[in-house]
């Protein structure tokens, strides 16, 4: 613990001691990349999996009825509501 004097009044303060500046600068950027980068990087590709997995199954029962019915218009019509719904009020929050 290291003493500070603050307002008057001497408090200690935990502080860390790294062995270098270099090995702090190690631990920040690694756990930056395990618990930002890698995470973000797996939601993305898995969403993404499901994006083309939905528009290929869509695709393919488009060209097996040769057209889309009205249940799926209306289906892709609510789906983009929500999505800009979602984009407005991410918008909203921040």
């Amino acid at each position: 613990m290291t003493p500070l004097l603050y307002d008057g009044e001497l408090v200690y303060m935990c502080r860390e001691k790294w062995p270098a500046h270099t090995a702090r600068q190690f631990f920040t950027v690694t756990s930056l990349i395990l618990q930002y980068v890698v995470p973000v990087s797996l939601i993305t590709y898995c969403y993404t999996r499901v994006s083309v997995a939905l528009h290929r199954r869509a695709r393919a029962r488009a060209s097996i009825t040769g057209r889309t019915s009205a249940g799926d218009r209306e289906q892709v019509g609510h789906f983009q509501r929500i999505v800009n719904l979602t984009k407005d009020n991410s918008y909203r929050t921040r």
